[in-house]
C-alpha cells in the first residue's frame, strides 16, 4: 500500500513515455497483421494441407488482433494515467502549500501536524479560540489529503484494469483467453451490457438469490458495486473493453452470495421446528457456518478501499469475491459466451 509520501513522487512522465513507445510498437504489429491477413495459401496447396494453413491462417490473425486491441486499450489507459497523475500532483503541490501557508506539516504518512508555536493569550476563551481554529484548518487539510489518496486508489485502479493477459501469478483477477478477449472485444456496448445482464440473471439463479436490480452507471468510480440495502449491483460501462469486467460481474454476485449465507445464520429456530434449516442450502453450496460467521464478523468491520487499501484487498470477503470473480473469467469459453449472447437475442 502506498502513502502520501509515495504519492508525492508519483511522476507522470514515464508513463506517458511508455504509451507513445507501445504505441508505436503497436503501429508495427497490426502492419504486420495485415501483411499476415492478405497472405494468400498457394493454390497448389490443396485438402487437408490447404484447410490447416488456412485455419492457422486465421487463428494467427485472431490473436494478432486480439493483442493489437488489448494493447490499444492499455496506451489509452497509460495517457488517461499520465493527465490523471499531472493533475493528481498539482492537488498534492496545493495541499503542500495550503499546510505550509497555515502553519502545518503533512507527512508521509498523511498526518498533519502544527508547526507554530502557540502564542500567550490573554483570556481562556481567546486560548478555545485559537485551538479551534487550528483544529478547522488541520481537518480541512486532512480531508484535502484524504481526496487526493482517494484519487490516487482511483488512478491506480483504472490503470490496473487496463493491463491485459495477465498471469494469475501476478494477478489475482483471473484473465480472459486470447480468443475470449477477441470475441469479447466484437461485441457493441449493447452487446455487452445484454451479455452481462444475463450473467447475472444466470449466476442469481445458481447462486439462490433473487434477481437484484442491475445499474449501469457511467459516473461511478471503479468496475462495480454490490449493494445489500438496495439489493443492486452496479456496473461501470465505461469499463467494458476486456473481460476484466466479467470478473467484476462474477465478483459483486459472489458478495451477494456471501451477505445471503450470512442473513442466514442466526436463523433458523421456527424453521428447525418445522424440520428445515435455512443454511443448509449454502452448506450444500460449499459454504461452511464458521465460513460464513468470518464474513459476518468482516461486514461487521468492512474496511473501505479509500481508508486502507492493502487491509481492504486482504480482508476475507474481498479474498473470496476475488477468487470467484479469478475463476469464473479463467473458465470463461469462447462457446460459452457464444451462449450467453444467443440467450440475449
Amino acid at each position: 500500500m502506498y502513502t502520501f509520501g509515495d504519492v508525492r513522487r508519483w511522476d507522470a512522465a514515464p508513463l506517458g513515455a511508455a504509451g507513445e513507445g507501445l504505441k508505436s510498437a503497436l503501429d508495427t504489429l497490426e502492419a504486420s497483421k495485415d501483411d499476415v491477413e492478405t497472405l494468400a495459401v498457394p493454390e497448389g496447396w490443396t485438402g487437408f494441407s490447404s484447410m490447416f494453413a488456412k485455419t492457422r491462417q486465421a487463428v494467427l490473425v485472431a490473436q494478432m488482433e486480439s493483442r493489437v486491441a488489448a494493447g490499444r486499450t492499455l496506451v489509452r489507459g497509460l495517457f488517461e494515467a499520465e493527465t490523471s497523475i499531472t493533475a493528481l500532483r498539482r492537488d498534492v503541490e496545493a495541499a503542500d502549500g495550503q499546510a505550509r501557508a497555515n502553519g502545518f506539516r503533512i507527512g508521509d504518512d498523511g498526518s498533519v501536524t502544527s508547526t507554530v508555536t502557540p502564542p500567550t493569550f490573554e483570556s481562556s476563551f481567546e486560548a478555545m479560540e485559537w485551538t479551534r481554529e487550528r483544529a478547522r484548518l488541520a481537518g480541512q487539510i486532512a480531508f484535502e489529503v484524504e481526496s487526493i489518496m482517494l484519487t490516487a486508489v482511483a488512478i491506480d485502479s483504472a490503470l490496473l484494469a487496463t493491463i491485459p493477459f495477465r498471469d494469475d501469478n501476478v494477478s489475482e483477477y483471473g484473465q480472459g483467453s486470447p480468443d475470449v478477449e477477441y470475441a469479447w472485444s466484437k461485441l457493441s456496448d449493447e452487446e455487452k451490457m445484454a451479455v452481462i445482464t444475463q450473467i447475472i440473471e444466470e449466476l442469481a439463479e445458481e447462486l439462490g438469490l433473487d434477481m437484484p436490480t442491475i445499474n449501469f452507471d457511467p459516473t461511478m468510480t471503479g468496475n462495480g458495486y454490490w449493494s445489500q440495502g438496495r439489493f443492486e449491483v452496479g456496473i461501470n460501462p465505461n469499463n467494458m473493453e476486456t473481460t476484466r469486467i466479467l470478473h467484476t460481474v462474477a465478483h459483486e454476485m459472489r458478495h451477494g452470495q456471501q451477505y445471503d449465507a450470512v442473513n442466514d445464520l442466526d436463523r433458523g429456530f421456527w424453521d428447525w421446528l418445522r424440520g428445515h434449516q435455512p443454511f443448509d442450502r449454502h452448506e450444500e453450496a460449499g459454504i461452511s457456518r464458521g465460513q460464513a460467521e468470518i464474513w459476518r464478523d468482516n461486514f461487521d468491520n468492512y474496511i473501505s478501499s479509500g481508508t486502507d487499501f492493502q487491509g481492504y484487498l486482504d480482508q476475507p470477503v474481498e479474498v473470496d469475491a476475488r477468487e470467484a470473480g479469478r475463476d469464473y473469467l479463467n473458465n470463461l469459453t469462447v462457446d460459452e459466451l457464444d451462449r450467453l449472447l444467443q440467450e440475449t437475442r
